[in-house]
């Protein structure tokens, strides 16, 4: 005994699971360049964070110089008593937010260095 078997109404299934197929592969590509582009701004973010961030670096620097100074004066003006505790406690007070921001110029400078590790797959603990 010999049975036959016979698709009447399957005309044109190879080539919709063709179309189907080619369509999954250019979705897939599309997603691998937006994880492409995705990670590549990221990089070039981290980058750009880390430059800024080291120039910050550098004015806090100059900042604290002149802050020390701007107290330093006052000091000698108070102790020959041509100021007053209020302008020593002003200065005291433009040092310590100069330095301030130089530590949140640091901590954002390393904060980025992480950051770029993260977006280039560099990052060890």
């Amino acid at each position: 005994m010999a049975t036959l078997q016979w698709r009447f109404w399957a005309w044109g299934q190879r080539k919709n699971e063709l179309a189907v197929a080619k369509h999954n592969v250019k979705k897939a590509e599309e997603s691998r360049t937006e994880l492409m582009d995705n990670i590549i701004l990221q990089v070039r973010n981290a980058y750009l964070d880390i430059k800024e961030f080291e120039f910050n670096i550098g004015v806090t620097e100059k900042a604290i110089e002149q802050a020390e100074e701007d107290f330093r004066i006052n000091q000698s003006r108070y102790q020959a008593q041509l100021s007053t505790t209020t302008d020593v406690l002003d200065a005291q007070t433009r040092l310590s937010r100069a330095r301030i921001q130089y530590f949140n110029a640091l901590y954002n400078y390393r904060i980025s260095l992480m950051k770029l590790a993260w977006a280039t797959g560099t990052l060890t603990l």
